[in-house]
This record gives structure tokens, C-alpha cells and sequence, in this order.
């Protein structure tokens, strides 16, 4: 007679294997929901809290303009202290400083990601390597030791993000189901480099040049949830959403014509593609109004677009907080916006720094939001 064997036996009794599921959700190309944003300036810490009051640059008889006069500078004090091994550069040891006393700063912009959450991170920066392998170590280290009560996934390094491009330096790794997304940014231009690369341009701020940009330096942390496709009202916990932005040419500002024009043309065009019936501006915030050629024309076509607006009031730009910092200058935008608009406001973020180049984007507020029933809140 025939005996079912031990291994007929115990297959009697395995569960049914449940069915395959798609290891990376589908989320949307063209909007992140904004839920905590931190930046570290001169002036202060900008985040949903308050705003500092700005700061005048300080004289660097270190750095000098074409003639040879001061140069106008904007320096964050009080960074953590240098550790051992951070390379001699000294551009990768300001950038990594800023990048560690950003961190110490985390639990303030993390609080809102629930408990036990797939969190990535995401650094961008123009860093190369071995110096930028050198800060990923050490970030991973500071991450681990904080012990969040968060998993991180990935900790991911991707070139500096721009309006137009934000939400695909963003875009999760193949397999990655992370709901959540931390984007770190840090970068300093008061050092040689930097100072001559704005004297290059014509664009340094000096004791005898008052029209430019002071270098600067920034350093941004921004908390953003992925959405899924239709998923309406953003997302539980959140308080804007970040509609990816647009960059267009527009006429050089050298050539001093229909700068006004240009930015009207951008703004209406932008407009139009992220909705059919946006609310208006409560707040505007600007990169770069103290290049020569810009505020005049900035302000006569915003008063134009939104005369209601007062633009004393509710308008700001990141300048009067950190001059030119390089490439965070972007994320201290959008934390400015969200700090001056509020959660019920709206913010229009215009980035003029590039000679020819416009940039737009809408950071819009969530008055009365509502979980979405049909996803998971956390993870």
C-alpha cells in the first residue's frame, strides 16, 4: 500500500501563494504634495514657523571684485564643527557642513511622516567624485545614528534640480515603493570659485557695485509625499502641492526690451497648462529681482497681472535672506513660498537668474483637506 510521503504531506497543508503584485506603484510625473519645508540662511532658519528678517551682506576683504574693491558676501555662522577626513577642497567642506548642520535639523520637517514609513532620500548636488562618495558615507552615517522612527530606502545622489525638473530628479528607483521623499541641497558660493564666477558674469554684488547678487550660501531640506494617479486634494497630512514648473527663453536681459513681456507670456502659457481654473496668487517669491534689468520690469508686469496684490506684502524674493547661494537657491525658494503663502495660500515662484531663461511654478495650498479613502497612509 502506497504511503504518502513527508513532502505530499506537508505540501497538503502550504498556503496558497498570494498574487503577484506590482513591486513599484505608479505615481504622477507632475505632482509632488509638499508637506514640510526647512532652509538654513544667513538670516536664519526659514520653515512653516516664520520667516527671518533679512540681512544685509557683510564686506570680505578676502574676495574682491574686477577693480579690486570688497566683495559683498552672505555667510551662515555657527556650522558644525569640521570632522576628521573631510577633504581639503573647500568647496566640499562648506557644502558638506552645511549638509550636517542641516541634518541636525531633520527631526523638524520629518515629524510629519508617519511612524514606521519607506522614506528615500534624495541629495543633489554638482559635486563629483571622490568627494561626493566621501559626503553620501557620511550622510548615511548621520542617518543611521539619528534612529528615526522611519526606513530609509535609498539614499540617492542626482544632479542640482531646477523647476522644470524637480519631480524627475524625485522620481523613485526601479522597485521602490516609498510614498514619502526627503530632498536634501546645500551648496556655498563664498569661496574663490564662486566669487569669480559671478564677477565673470558681470553679475557680483560690490561696495562699488550695488546692482548684482552677494554670494551666498543655503542649505534646504523639503518633506514631499509621491501622489498616485487621480489621487484628488493632495494627500493625508499635506499642505500644498507642487505642480512641476516651466522654463522658457525669453529676451535676453542685455538687450533691455520685453523682459515684462516675456515673463507675462511664460507666466500665462504655464498658467494655462497646470489647470483651467487656477486661484490667483497670494504670495510672490523671486530668485534673483537685484540683477540689473530685473526689479523695474518684474514689478511693473506683477502689478499689471495682479493688481490687487501688494507686493511689498506678500511678495519675496531670496536674496534679502542669502544673496546667490548656487544651486540651493532652489530649494530655499520653495520653502520661502510655503512659509510666506501659508497652508491655505497660494505661491507663484518666478526664477530669473538665467540671462534668456524664465522660470515658473505653482506651489498651491490645500484649505480643506481630505484623506483619500482608496490610499494606504503610510509607506
Amino acid at each position: 500500500m502506497h504511503r504518502p510521503s513527508i513532502y505530499d504531506r506537508l505540501h497538503r497543508y502550504r498556503k496558497p501563494e498570494a498574487p503577484a503584485m506590482d513591486a513599484s506603484p505608479r505615481f504622477e510625473a507632475g505632482r509632488l504634495a509638499l508637506v514640510a519645508a526647512l532652509a538654513l540662511t544667513p538670516a536664519g532658519v526659514v520653515s512653516t514657523s516664520g520667516v527671518p528678517e533679512a540681512v544685509a551682506p557683510a564686506q570680505d576683504a578676502a574676495f574682491s571684485g574686477p577693480r579690486g574693491e570688497p566683495a559683498l558676501v552672505h555667510r551662515i555662522e555657527g556650522l558644525i564643527e569640521a570632522s576628521p577626513g573631510v577633504p581639503g577642497d573647500p568647496i566640499v567642506c562648506r557644502e558638506w557642513l552645511l549638509l550636517g548642520t542641516l541634518l541636525d535639523e531633520l527631526l523638524l520637517v520629518t515629524a510629519d511622516i508617519p511612524e514606521e514609513a519607506v522614506v528615500d532620500v534624495v541629495w543633489t548636488t554638482a559635486l563629483a567624485a571622490p568627494a561626493r562618495d566621501w559626503v553620501v558615507e557620511r550622510l548615511k552615517g548621520m542617518l543611521e545614528r539619528w534612529r528615526l522612527p522611519v526606513t530609509f530606502q535609498w539614499v540617492e545622489v542626482r544632479p542640482p534640480a531646477d523647476c522644470a525638473n524637480l519631480h524627475e530628479r524625485l522620481a523613485p528607483m526601479p522597485g521602490s515603493r516609498a510614498r514619502w521623499v526627503v530632498w536634501l541641497s546645500a551648496s556655498s558660493l563664498v569661496n574663490g570659485p564662486g566669487v569669480d564666477q559671478l564677477a565673470r558674469e558681470g553679475a557680483l554684488r560690490t561696495v562699488m557695485h550695488p546692482q548684482g547678487l552677494a554670494a551666498g550660501e543655503a542649505a534646504s531640506a523639503v518633506v514631499f509625499r509621491r501622489l498616485v494617479p487621480d489621487e484628488s486634494g493632495g494627500a493625508p497630512g499635506t499642505a500644498w502641492t507642487l505642480h512641476r514648473g516651466q522654463r522658457s527663453a525669453c529676451v535676453s536681459r542685455r538687450k533691455g526690451r520685453g523682459l515684462s513681456q516675456a515673463l507675462e507670456d511664460c507666466i500665462g502659457e504655464y498658467t494655462a497648462s497646470v489647470c483651467d481654473d487656477l486661484p490667483e496668487a497670494d504670495t510672490i517669491i523671486t530668485d534673483t529681482p537685484g540683477l540689473p534689468g530685473r526689479s523695474g520690469e518684474l514689478a511693473g508686469m506683477l502689478s499689471v497681472r495682479y493688481p490687487q496684490m501688494d507686493l511689498a506684502e506678500h511678495g519675496a524674493d531670496i536674496e534679502m535672506l542669502c544673496g546667490w547661494p548656487g544651486d540651493a537657491a532652489y530649494g530655499v525658494q520653495i520653502a520661502l513660498g510655503a512659509a510666506v503663502a501659508g497652508v491655505d495660500g497660494n505661491a507663484l515662484l518666478l526664477q530669473l537668474r538665467e540671462d534668456g531663461i524664465t522660470g515658473a511654478q505653482w506651489l498651491l495650498g490645500s484649505p480643506a483637506l481630505e484623506a483619500d479613502k482608496g490610499v494606504a497612509d503610510a509607506g
